[in-house]
């Protein structure tokens, strides 16, 4: 199977997650960016596959930089949330859309990784389909607080990724990724420490019912196998082109997954449905079609 279709298959699940989190859980929170540490910890979902795997040391550099990946991978929701609260989501969704752009420096700088002509326009593509799909008219940019709060959250993302890139090249899959995924718990853990974050996260067991709890555990069960999949992707593609696809892939997921709830829920649903609106979104899915076209040359 392409690496191509793993990862979007991969952010198309991840879209619907980004929904019913939305549904379910952040309704709930006090505090968005506790949502971090509840992603975090769904990291110790490893710990029910090493009995099977066993668990490996992996060398020095190759062990920090898992260790670097996982905890990124947990702390980036931080300040992006923050950001969002101080934020219309239009204009944060934006600056989340430059992502890939931090993932191509820092892969190119570190890890020396390099495209071909062919590939940079396929990046372009996606790219610049992320980034019409998450423009509203007259939502604008201003350099908020708030924006350079979701920078940072890019750049974490993009360390993330690339530190992720890096190790899976060099150790085996299964290794790195029980350790990426117990980065990532350990740094979901350690949120705990810090009582408000604690506190939301049992008030939100407590009003939830238990529909929801087998709900949201499917979903962190979905999450892991997806995560599982990235890493394979990873072994497989330059980190550069799997973050731009699943930056171009995430939104029409959320159109999609809006579209089906339409009639069951149509208060849950929070894209706009007009014919430009519609129309910005065919030429979106236009631009990944060519983009997908360009980097599987």
């Amino acid at each position: 199977m392409s690496w191509i279709l793993i990862a979007a298959l991969c952010y198309m699940a991840w879209s619907a997650m980004a929904v019913l989190d939305k549904l379910v859980i952040m309704k709930h929170l006090k505090r968005p960016e506790t949502l971090a540490a509840i992603i975090g910890l769904n990291g110790f979902l490893a710990l029910l596959i090493v009995p099977f795997t066993g668990l490996r040391i992996l060398e020095p550099m190759q062990m920090l930089l898992a260790i670097i990946s996982g905890v990124t991978f947990t702390l980036f929701l931080v300040p992006y949330m923050m950001g969002l609260k101080r934020e219309e989501a239009t204009r944060a969704m934006i600056v989340v859309q430059l992502t890939p752009i931090f993932v191509l420096l820092l892969a190119f700088l570190t890890i020396n990784e390099r495209l071909t002509a062919i590939h940079l326009a396929g990046f372009a593509f996606l790219l610049a389909s992320g980034l019409i799909v998450s423009v509203k008219p007259g939502s604008g940019l201003k350099l908020s607080k708030a924006f350079w709060l979701i920078i940072l959250a890019d750049i974490i993302t993009a360390v993330s990724i690339v530190t992720a890139k890096a190790v899976y090249s060099s150790s085996a899959l299964i290794d790195v990724f029980i350790w990426i995924r117990l980065s990532a718990a350990a740094a979901g853990a350690a949120m705990l420490l810090i009582p408000q974050y604690r506190e939301d996260i049992a008030s939100t067991l407590i009003k939830t019912g238990a529909w929801i709890k087998s709900l949201y555990a499917a979903k962190m069960l979905a999450d892991f196998a997806a995560l599982f999949a990235l890493g394979y992707v990873l072994t497989k593609a330059p980190a550069t082109l799997v973050n731009a696809l699943g930056h171009s892939i995430f939104p029409i997921g959320v159109l999609l997954v809006s579209v089906l709830l339409l009639r069951i829920y149509p208060k849950a649903v929070f894209e706009e449905f007009s014919r430009k609106a519609i129309a910005v979104k065919a030429a979106a899915i236009s631009l990944v079609v060519v983009g997908i076209l360009l980097i599987n040359a």
